[in-house]
């Protein structure tokens, strides 16, 4: 899949010297990342649609579940537009997801613009 894989820590000491100190957590705003967690065998595959709001909340997700996928909605589409990627319906098909969790600061989660973004994000562009 198109994005990050990490091993190891989620929190990154350098970026809270910047602007978006966000950044901290997960190292910034990527638009689909893999987090595979080898000791865990619950059998439950995540997948987390957020904004920056949910960075730090994404750093707690990796110990509950075998494998969690982290998408920032506002740069995921980007993948869809160019063809990387399937719709976020397909792909938590495709990736076998058990839980899908959508994370957001209250104004993303209100916002006209973001329940349209959201809403084609699922359905493909």
């Amino acid at each position: 899949k198109s994005g990050a894989t990490y091993k190891g820590s989620l929190m990154y000491n350098k970026a809270s010297s910047i602007a978006n100190s966000y950044g901290v957590f997960l190292g910034g705003d990527i638009p689909l990342m893999k987090v595979v967690n080898t000791a865990s065998q619950s059998g439950r595959i995540l997948v987390m649609v957020k904004e920056s709001y949910g960075n730090c909340f994404a750093t707690f997700m990796p110990d509950h579940f075998d494998t969690v996928y982290i998408v920032d909605q506002r740069y995921y589409k980007n993948l869809v537009l160019n063809g990387a990627m399937p719709n976020l319906t397909e792909f938590v098909l495709e990736v076998g997801a058990t839980d899908l969790l959508f994370i957001n600061n209250i104004h993303a989660a209100i916002g006209y613009t973001r329940i349209n973004e959201l809403e084609a994000l699922l359905n493909g562009f």
